[in-house]
């Protein structure tokens, strides 16, 4: 009586890459993102108009109509009040100077935005997927639109994506303290865009 021998099985083993090399992926990966959004800008031109409302938002909060502003307006206030912090850093008068500091806005955003997109394809895929998913996110047009047109999806894309890999800890972990850090990051990507209450839901 023949004994089958049991199949081989195929032991995966796990990434092990220390934490100064995952910031210096991160670091370069920025770089990139900075460039390519850089080429971006100067060989694309804005199409849509959905941002100039967000710029003459924040306008409207910059001169005291805070009511008016929050309330009254169509769009959720994140991508606006970052319009104001980064105008008030950038400085100048005029239109030209607020829409520079929402296009510098979305290219920060997107830049920043390259950290958690990391963390959460190597939560999801490993170490070795973890840049491939950066780079592919990154060179994707849609993104240099987003900046070019400076939309709101920007600002709601980076909180949103922080709190889905937080959602993605507490899954795995089934920590508490992971669940009030994705809860937070989705209260925030919803003051982004309307989407972001699907997260904390």
């Amino acid at each position: 009586m023949d004994v089958a021998s049991p199949e081989p099985v195929l032991m995966i083993e796990p990434d092990v890459v220390g934490p100064a090399r995952h910031a210096w992926r991160m670091f370069l990966l920025m770089a990139v993102a900075a460039l390519f959004l850089q080429w971006t800008l100067r060989h694309s031109e804005a199409r849509l108009r959905d941002g100039l409302r967000s710029i003459e938002l924040a306008r409207q909060l910059d001169a005291g109509a805070w009511r008016d502003g929050l309330v009254g307006g169509m769009d959720h206030p994140l991508h606006p009040l970052g319009i104001v912090a980064m105008h008030r850093l950038v400085g100048g008068e005029g239109p030209e100077w607020w829409e520079r500091a929402a296009v510098a806005l979305g290219f920060a955003s997107v830049v920043l935005l390259v950290v958690p997109v990391y963390l959460l394809t190597r939560e999801l895929f490993g170490d070795r997927a973890a840049w491939l998913g950066c780079i592919l996110f990154v060179v994707n047009p849609v993104v240099g639109s987003v900046v070019v047109n400076v939309l709101s999806e920007s600002t709601f894309l980076l909180f949103w994506t922080w709190g889905l890999w937080a959602s993605v800890r507490f899954l795995r972990e089934g920590r508490f303290s992971w669940l009030p850090l994705a809860v937070g990051f989705g209260a925030l990507a919803y003051l982004g865009r309307p989407e972001g209450l699907l997260l904390p839901a």
